[in-house]
């Protein structure tokens, strides 16, 4: 193909499967799980792009897999953004609440 690196790793085959579900597992679940909203985009897309890189260029799964990664990186900061934005609110909101008790 040669538009992707090709890592070759000496390590044993067997260990290949269980180090997979092992990483899918450490990736994915927190996403799903997450009580930040909008946390399950990133799990979503670590599932399609993880699929579709091993699908279509199983030789080259961590070279492809970082370039998707950088996709990944716009999604967590879109999530940080508004995180940002909803918690920003919520501190003018309960500022404006101190100041009007404090008045009173």
């Amino acid at each position: 193909n040669g538009h992707h690196l090709q890592y070759v790793i000496d390590h044993p085959k067997a260990l290949l499967l269980p180090a997979n579900v092992l990483y899918g597992m450490a990736t994915i679940i927190p996403a799903f799980i997450s009580s930040v909203k909008r946390m399950w985009w990133l799990g979503f897309f670590i599932i399609i792009s993880y699929s579709g890189t091993y699908l279509f260029y199983q030789a080259y799964v961590t070279s492809v897999w970082c370039f998707f990664a950088t996709f990944m990186s716009v999604i967590v900061y879109l999530i940080l953004l508004e995180l940002h934005s909803h918690n920003s609110s919520e501190v003018k909101a309960f500022s404006q609440s101190n100041s009007t008790i404090n008045q009173g």
